[in-house]
């Protein structure tokens, strides 16, 4: 018999120590919350300058840090922070997958796109607002729909576009960042919002 359909995810003691040798710079915030902006396949990405909107916006209204998580492919958007550096911690192109899960670990929210990272997130039962390209037509059939590749077993708010653009239908066709960019920063301001307050509450 099933006795559990939770995840998991496993890293070494050694990972662990490195990871808190890579946060200790910005550990001094009261909340962290790890952010992956980029995926494997560009139409799931998302726009760097969104994301700074919404680490500005929030690092205003509280005492927040921003990790930013993923491989090489997410160093490109980074540079868009360098002035960000009081509350924004890059770590991109930095971490192996044990040494990013324990970094997870460290962090108290989940930021981004949906990514491995998402789901490791997941794994630990860290809050998750996932920015997806699914779009409102989906069926919770579709491959890419939220209700299949969304996070698992976690509290999760899934912000999608608001509607499909050129030809694109149930999830974005296209190989670059298109129809998700229509979900605006006070959307996603809001959804982290939601966490905070539940976890002050």
């Amino acid at each position: 018999s099933v006795k559990s359909k939770k995840m998991e995810v496993w890293f070494s003691k050694e990972a662990m120590t490195v990871a808190e040798k890579m946060v200790k710079p910005i550990k001094m915030c009261r909340k962290l919350i790890a952010v992956a902006m980029a995926a494997s396949t560009g139409e799931r990405a998302y726009e760097p300058k969104y994301f700074r909107e919404v680490f500005q916006e929030l690092s205003r209204r509280y005492d927040i840090g921003f990790v930013l998580l993923g491989g090489k492919d997410a160093s490109d958007s980074v540079k868009h922070f360098k002035d960000l550096e009081g509350f924004c911690l890059d770590l991109t192109g930095k971490t192996s997958l044990p040494e990013a899960a324990a970094v997870i670990s460290l962090c108290d929210i989940y930021l981004g796109v949906d990514t491995g990272l998402m789901h490791m997130a997941a794994a630990q039962g860290k809050p998750v607002v996932e920015i997806s390209h699914s779009l409102p037509d989906a069926r919770s059939t579709d491959p890419l729909a939220v209700e299949r590749t969304g996070p698992w077993e976690t509290e999760f708010i899934a912000l999608r576009p608001d509607k499909e653009l050129d030809s694109c239908t149930r999830f974005c066709r296209m190989k670059f960042p298109h129809c998700i960019n229509q979900i605006k920063p006070q959307r996603v301001i809001e959804a982290v919002e939601c966490f905070l307050q539940k976890e002050d509450g």
